[in-house]
């Protein structure tokens, strides 16, 4: 079976969302994502949307504490 572009075995996200998610985990803001990775706010937004379904979450604040996964 063929491994999507970017992903790792067995990862859910691609190598992008999970430096996405690293950063939002540390605390930073799309704009401060934007700044590090040297993307657009835009392509912040989309990841943190593809990380959200990906991960079945709902709010960005499920990326930085999993227990809120039951939380609406």
């Amino acid at each position: 079976q063929r491994r999507q572009r970017g992903r790792s075995r067995g990862s859910a996200l691609t190598g992008r969302e999970q430096q996405v998610a690293h950063l939002i985990r540390r605390g930073a803001r799309n704009r401060e994502v934007a700044l590090a990775l040297q993307i657009s706010e835009h392509t912040v937004e989309r990841h943190v949307s593809s990380i959200l379904g990906r991960l079945g979450l709902r709010s960005r604040w499920q990326i930085i504490d999993p227990r809120r996964s039951n939380e609406h």
